[in-house]
């Protein structure tokens, strides 16, 4: 039912997308609340990149959060490429349709036309590669990343010894599958991956800022990627995670751009100069449901999102989070690109969408830390026990720290008595007290309260 109703909504929001476009009136406090948002979670440490958000031809916010290098000093500006990682497959999934239309290849092809020796390539066809419903792994387990590997060698990798379900029951994310996708590309078109996207995509819509190697780019206007991990101490930090190659081949993940660039591609979804209205109807359609409500197309997420309809792909390469989502029915597009991997994407975008059709949104706070005497800090220590899970608060040099779920311990700060907050997570602790003796503490995490007791 899902589907069908997704389907139609496709067909509806094609056609008319202008007359949607027209109608739908940004409220007069969206640039303010959005601005005070963004500044908020950018001073809790849970964002580090670029946002835009446009409506039409105008944009509505345009802002910078953090470095693209803190060991450089060089913050991030409009101007800074990320890695884009995984959103490349929804250009890999054009170039795809790109060839099927000039009649190279059919939706319907078996994988079998190609690779007549991997297993169960006569089942898997070119429509479940684009969807991720082949029931391949989603993984390859490198030897190491860092090395370049052939097409051969990669096929190898990706090996099975079954299928996860039958090809188009069901779908999960394979970046196997897209393996299989360049290959088939470069085969059927006779160029590298890269010279095709450049020659066929990037160039026709003029994203001549994008490329696939780093090389390409001054290193001043790269991104460097963040991750959580242990200091030498032993304490939780942001470590930096160098920009080399994850071994997968490029149509899987080798894209770097800006988020302007990222818009500029949105707003050619459904543009003749890509593919013809029947290709795209089918790229944005569902193919197969999805986990969680999602549902893809052929390249393309396509999912409902507080009433609102949203062509998307996201990334999640280590030290990145990163993502476009466009909705086409009120001409949006939304582009989150962070150069950190405990960025909140997801919830900063359903924020933003609460925001544009007036609904209640969420805003984290960040308090002002003050200090506590020595002899005060030592009330809080000790282990709790939620029923779910247990976490600990130690002191260490005078400071006070939390380890939960097996992570590095991280510094929290009071911002009044038996009132803290936790560094790089939207996390708030408030203790209480009988007799004057901590005895329990409400975990307030993502605005979500827990009860723990203090058991030691």
């Amino acid at each position: 039912m899902m589907k069908t109703m997704l389907r139609n909504t496709f067909i509806l929001a094609f056609f008319c997308t202008s007359g949607f476009g027209q109608t739908f009136s940004v409220p007069e406090d969206f640039h303010e609340k959005a601005n005070a948002y963004l500044d908020a979670v950018s001073r809790v440490g849970i964002f580090s990149g670029n946002v835009l958000i446009a409506h039409g031809h105008d944009v509505l916010l345009e802002e910078s959060v953090g470095y693209a290098s803190r060991r450089l000093g060089v913050p991030n500006t409009s101007d800074t490429r990320f890695r884009l990682g995984s959103i490349t497959k929804s250009f890999t999934a054009i170039g795809i349709l790109q060839l099927m239309e000039q009649g190279e290849l059919t939706l319907d092809d078996p994988l079998s036309h190609w690779f007549p020796d991997f297993p169960f390539a006569d089942q898997i066809l070119i429509r479940h590669l684009l969807s991720h419903s082949s029931g391949l792994k989603r993984d390859i387990r490198f030897p190491d990343k860092s090395e370049r590997y052939s097409m051969e060698e990669l096929i190898t990798l990706a090996h099975v010894d079954s299928l996860l379900y039958t090809p188009g029951s069901r779908s999960t994310y394979s970046n196997c599958g897209y393996i299989f996708l360049q290959s088939i590309l470069e085969t059927e078109s006779g160029m590298p991956y890269e010279d095709y996207l450049i020659t066929h995509i990037l160039q026709p819509l003029q994203l001549r800022g994008m490329g696939l190697e780093m090389a390409h780019f001054p290193p001043a206007r790269l991104a460097d990627g963040y991750a959580a991990g242990a200091n030498p101490e032993g304490t939780y930090d942001i470590q930096e995670v160098y920009l080399e190659r994850h071994g997968y081949p490029e149509a899987v993940g080798a894209l770097f751009g800006t988020a302007r660039e990222l818009w500029q591609f949105t707003r050619h979804i459904g543009d003749a100069q890509l593919l013809s209205a029947a290709t795209w109807e089918q790229a944005l359609s569902p193919q197969v449901e999805q986990e969680y409500g999602y549902q893809w197309g052929f390249g393309f997420n396509v999912y409902e999102s507080n009433g609102l309809l949203v062509y998307n792909h996201n990334d999640r390469t280590t030290g990145f989070r990163g993502g476009y989502f466009y909705y086409p029915e009120q001409e949006i597009t939304m582009v989150v690109l962070a150069n950190n991997s405990f960025a909140e994407r997801d919830r900063m975008v359903d924020a933003f969408e609460r925001m544009l059709t007036g609904k209640r949104y969420y805003q984290p706070e960040a308090p002002q830390a003050i200090e506590l005497p020595a002899e005060k800090k030592q009330a809080y220590v000790g282990t709790y026990d939620t029923g779910e899970f247990t976490f600990s608060i130690t002191e260490r040099n005078g400071q006070l720290y939390l380890a939960s779920h097996g992570d590095p311990p991280s510094r929290i700060h009071a911002y009044a008595e038996d009132a803290f907050f936790c560094e790089y997570f939207d996390l708030k602790l408030a203790f209480e007290r009988k007799r004057d003796v901590v005895t329990a503490v409400e975990w307030r995490y993502q605005n979500r309260p827990t009860q723990a007791k203090k058991v030691e």
